[in-house]
């Protein structure tokens, strides 16, 4: 890639992270998902936002900051809302029995697991991400009939 190529990819994901953070306080791994990109590629824009102080991190969420949201004003950040279903996340589809049932079995086996740090990722399973794994479980039995 080139080094054009480097620079707006990096400023692709900064405006994502931005525009994620003008809609409320941020997780870490919430803030890896809307990054849309390898895990160093969104540290390294994190790091950029938190430098620029576009971006604060408060203990145990990220915020924008005044001058973050006055960058995403500039940039028209602030108009563009989330535009997928709300019900669905924009998959199509929606847990009924019996797979609404396994997915509360699933949220309390995955209580259990220990916390995930940033210094070991193997593919965390999310409490935000409980309900996709088992839509994935729905849509696959709904092929095997």
């Amino acid at each position: 890639m080139s080094k054009v190529g480097i620079a707006a990819e990096s400023r692709r994901i900064d405006t994502l992270l931005l525009r994620a953070l003008c809609f409320g306080p941020k997780s870490y791994w919430e803030l890896m998902r809307e990054g849309k990109a390898q895990t160093h590629q969104v540290l390294k824009a994190l790091q950029s936002l938190l430098e620029g102080e576009l971006a604060a991190y408060n203990g145990d969420r990220f915020v924008i900051t005044e001058k973050g949201r006055r960058q995403a004003e500039t940039m028209g950040l602030e108009r563009v809302a989330e535009q997928r279903c709300e019900v669905c996340a924009g998959r199509g589809i929606v847990l009924r029995p019996p797979f609404d049932s396994v997915l509360a079995a699933f949220q309390d086996i995955a209580a259990m697991r220990p916390k995930a740090t940033p210094d070991f990722d193997q593919g965390y399973v999310t409490h935000i991400s409980h309900p996709n794994k088992v839509k994935t479980k729905d849509f696959l039995f709904s092929f095997s009939e």
